[in-house]
């Protein structure tokens, strides 16, 4: 099993910092690595800035195969 690392990335200089993690960690055929924006999406409806944060905690937790609280997938089109 691999072990996995999720990289929450944002804004510009936040891309290029993941660019080089990713670099180093892919010679590591025990790691998967996955880039997660850190942007809001607002599929959901948010209410409050309380609603926004459990949205992006519950995306993470998604990447891990647990489920959040306050999200769901976007299953449009």
């Amino acid at each position: 099993m691999k072990d996995r690392i999720i990289v929450g990335i944002s804004g510009a200089s936040g891309a290029a910092m993941a660019v080089g993690l990713l670099r180093q960690l892919r010679n590591h055929e025990s790691v998967e690595t996955h880039l997660m924006p850190m942007v809001l999406s607002f599929y959901n409806h948010p209410d409050s800035l309380d609603a926004c944060m459990k949205h992006i905690i519950g995306k993470i937790l998604d990447q891990f195969d647990i489920e959040g609280e306050a999200f769901s997938r976007w299953e449009g089109a």
